[in-house]
């Protein structure tokens, strides 16, 4: 989110806010939420469906699957409403 720069020949820290950390986090966190998910195919498979933490891992398998299938519509949508905010 904040990167630490040094101006070239000066001792002090300088720290820059990147303006769009948060939409880069999340356009590249893809791999997380896949890991996330797969992890929890993986606790469902041991534990069994019809468990009750296999219940828990099954749901959230289908949330971190909604949010891989959700996210990249999402900063599409607003990328382009950031658009027409520029226009």
């Amino acid at each position: 989110m904040a990167v630490r720069e040094r101006e070239p020949g000066q001792r002090r820290d300088h720290y820059r806010v990147h303006q769009v950390a948060w939409f880069e986090a999340l356009t590249t966190s893809d791999s997380v939420y896949r890991r996330f998910k797969d992890v929890a195919r993986e606790g469902t498979d041991i534990f069994g469906s019809q468990t009750e933490i296999g219940t828990r891992l099954a749901h959230t398998e289908r949330f971190f699957a909604f949010l891989r299938a959700e996210i990249p519509q999402l900063m599409r949508k607003w990328k382009d409403q950031e658009a027409r905010q520029r226009n």
